[in-house]
């Protein structure tokens, strides 16, 4: 099996990673970092993302057209991306242009990656897990249909062929193997596979110029 050896994890950068907002909670302010700066550390390191292992050399332009997707997405024009629980709550609380939810990632990801991983012969699925649940939580898988087959999934091995696209904790391109993955997030919950659609890119108004203007 060729294979590659995956480079260290670096931050993806964009101010969307990085931005602070005050949301007015009530009649209180607060600032979102402190109060939940315990919460995205444990958030954060829940699972350790892939450095330095060998990988199935097909994956090498699937990464690649994840990691463009991402870095695209935090320095996108049209939206404002924030990434963990408190990404969540900014987004809930503020709404508007910002996204960041763990499902807004995993459509975004899925479309920036679709393309190259049907060239690649591999198939690309959506992973819930505690569907209902406070901690329900999305991401993309990919896999080599070729060396695991779909049901076989959920007992995928840390040899498998199988990988998770993952960025809402850190706001970053992090890969995970999907035995980790299942066995520290899933961690006994209910997991489901979701067959996604690219979404439809949104529709531009032409501007129309003055009556009589060439």
């Amino acid at each position: 099996m060729r294979a590659w050896k995956s480079p260290p994890n670096t931050p993806s950068g964009g101010a969307g990673a990085a931005a602070i907002e005050w949301v007015s909670l009530g009649s209180t302010a607060f600032r979102l970092p402190a109060i939940l700066f315990c919460l995205n550390l444990v958030a954060c390191s829940a699972v350790p993302a892939l450095r330095g292992e060998v990988l199935p050399l097909e994956f090498v332009p699937i990464d690649s057209a994840y990691r463009s997707s991402v870095a695209g997405l935090l320095n996108s024009g049209h939206n404002r991306w924030y990434s963990g629980w408190m990404g969540n709550i900014v987004v809930n609380e503020l709404g508007g242009d910002r996204r960041g939810l763990c499902f807004h990632w995993q459509q975004a990801v899925f479309d920036g990656v679709a393309d190259t991983v049907r060239q690649q012969g591999w198939k690309a699925l959506g992973i819930g897990v505690g569907r209902g649940g406070l901690r329900e939580h999305h991401a993309v898988v990919v896999y080599d249909p070729r060396r695991i087959a779909r049901d076989e999934l959920l007992h995928a091995d840390r040899q498998a062929a199988a990988f998770v696209l993952d960025p809402w904790r850190r706001g970053r391109a992090d890969v995970y193997r999907l035995s980790v993955w299942l066995s520290q997030v899933a961690a006994g919950r209910a997991v489901e596979f979701e067959v996604l659609r690219i979404s439809a890119p949104p529709v531009s108004t032409p501007e129309i110029g003055r009556r009589g203007e060439k």
